[in-house]
């Protein structure tokens, strides 16, 4: 089983040295105004970058683009970034930093903005690790954060929010379509802000329906797997001698292949091209096995025949972390890592001496473990996958158990 583990790992990482990369058509504007035609390595960036990745051709060479050399590039019908030196707002939103001054924390630098709306007026969005802010402008005022703090009250365990973006956009989105009425309630989220722009920009002129810049913008998904397949598992266990005062057992009740089934609930994050996802997936399981042994008992001077047979079952539950690999518009390889709560349906130890029962289930202790897996899925509906199931805890006590196994899981999509 250790062996196979080694597999996996490297498996795993020949999967991810070998999916595709994505270089799409797109294009740069350099300091002088020139437009580059060119295909750029689209990461779908969480975090607004600073570099992209573009060649001339298919089989051109790579070149690194820097901020200071590019003042815009986007990914046709994707994304768009412009640079711009804007006020970006430092303040944590945590609350064992958070300020207790209701005043933005800005600090002024040059920045790849991303766009999300264009017309009469723009809305654009920057994000670096835990901050995330948002900045428009109209056909009279340049490039200006939206202004959104949450505080900390004075005197009082409480936090404040300063909604001044309300205002801002109240006083600056000028338009017989919108009223108070849909400012005074306006979140600071994209879905919220893109709604009151594209109103506004229709208003101005109804003519201009392709207000957003990402065609195929990335949604949060949620899907529902049926799974089913057979798992391989082992069970040894070797005696602690302060429980026992024979001589020392290796027992090793054989390898046993059973059925699984289960269901797994994926939800895919919205950036880096629902490449990320988080899972949980309850499986049932089942295994069986026996052994016999012959122990020599020092004191009778005699030869002990000893029978064990194990009998469990349990339902495991997984809380997954998965990377997804694109190999075409089709296919895609996945990577996940899980930790796996199992809980107990049914468990029968019986141990035998001379065809007499005797207890050695005294404190017996279910432990959490881990698992790592790969596998394929074709068009979003169908999937094979093999998974490692690492050694779990002390599951016949008083001895220490070596219980694992690798299962072929094959799943369909349900929505």
């Amino acid at each position: 089983m250790k062996q196979f583990l080694s597999v996996i790992v490297l498996l795993c990482f020949y999967l991810n040295s070998n999916a595709q990369i994505s270089f799409e058509k797109g294009y740069f504007i350099n300091n002088v105004g020139q437009k580059k035609e060119c295909l750029i390595n689209n990461k779908d960036w969480k975090n607004n970058p600073k570099t992209f990745t573009y060649k001339f051709s298919e089989d051109g060479v790579e070149k690194t683009m820097y901020m200071v050399n590019a003042k815009e590039f986007g990914i046709y019908n994707f994304s768009k970034y412009i640079r711009t030196e804007v006020d970006v707002d430092l303040s944590s939103p945590y609350v064992d930093k958070m300020s207790s001054k209701r005043e933005p924390e800005y600090k002024r630098g040059t920045v790849y903005l991303k766009t999300l709306i264009e017309g009469n007026s723009n809305l654009y969005y920057y994000e670096t690790g835990n901050l995330s802010r948002y900045f428009f402008c109209t056909e009279n005022k340049s490039i200006t954060p939206l202004t959104y703090k949450i505080y900390e009250a004075e005197n009082i365990v409480a936090v404040k929010y300063n909604n001044d973006f309300r205002n801002q956009l109240f006083t600056s989105l000028k338009c017989d379509h919108l009223t108070s009425k849909d400012f005074e309630s306006l979140k600071y989220d994209q879905k919220d802000l893109e709604k009151v722009i594209i109103k506004y920009n229709n208003c101005k002129d109804p003519s201009n329906k392709e207000q957003k810049i990402r065609k195929n913008d990335n949604i949060e998904q949620v899907h529902l797997i049926a799974k089913g397949g057979i798992r391989r598992s082992q069970f040894k266990a070797t005696e602690n001698p302060e429980f026992l005062f024979i001589q020392e057992r290796n027992l090793d009740l054989g390898y046993n292949t059973s059925l699984t089934l289960g269901v797994e609930l994926e939800y895919f994050f919205n950036f880096a091209k629902n490449k990320w996802a988080v899972s949980i997936e309850p499986i049932f399981q089942s295994y069986s096995g026996s052994a016999t042994l012959e122990v020599r008992n020092p004191i009778a001077n005699s030869i002990n025949i000893e029978n064990y047979s194990l009998d469990y079952k349990s339902l495991e539950t997984s809380l997954g972390l998965k990377h997804y690999m694109f190999l075409n518009n089709n296919s895609k390889l996945f990577l996940n890592f899980n930790f796996v709560i199992d809980t107990e349906f049914n468990y029968t130890f019986n141990a035998q001496r001379n065809s007499r029962n005797y207890n050695v289930d005294e404190n017996r202790k279910l432990e959490s473990t881990f698992s790592l897996g790969t596998g394929y899925r074709y068009l979003n509906k169908y999937s094979l996958e093999l998974r490692y199931l690492i050694d779990r805890g002390k599951l016949v006590a008083p001895w220490k158990s070596d219980f694992s196994g690798v299962s072929l899981m094959f799943g369909y999509t349900i929505f």
